[in-house]
């Protein structure tokens, strides 16, 4: 789980679900591991982690803190990106009246994360 402030308290809670690519789904938590640290698998060179908000408060503007643990068997060289967005995502872009409702555009633009450097360096 992960917090959400207001910037000086805590407000509300994230949890990691698993849910369809596109973000649809029912609500299932995302198992965790030893101190409710959860794997995301890679596919490929990709990994996706949805979180649903839990206990917001309607009445503060709220930030969400993810923490992030990187571990690997092998380093490899390289950059890793992170870009976040709402859910569900929707190929609709324009109002609809069979298209699921809520629907958000993937606006997610990619910033680096960390940098993994070359290991034999």
């Amino acid at each position: 789980m992960a917090k959400v402030s207001d910037g000086t308290a805590t407000v509300g809670v994230l949890r990691l679900v698993s849910t369809a690519p596109d973000g649809f789904g029912p609500f299932t938590p995302h198992p965790g591991k030893a101190f409710g640290i959860a794997e995301i698998p890679l596919a490929g060179v990709t990994g996706e982690a949805v979180f649903e908000v839990m206990n917001a408060d309607p009445f503060y503007v709220e930030r969400a803190d993810v923490p992030v643990y990187v571990a690997f068997h092998h380093a490899h060289p390289g950059t890793a990106d992170v870009a976040g967005t709402f859910a569900p995502i929707s190929a609709t872009p324009l109002s609809s009246t069979s298209a699921p409702v809520p629907r958000f555009a993937n606006t997610g633009v990619p910033q680096t994360a960390f940098v993994l450097p070359n290991p034999c360096h």
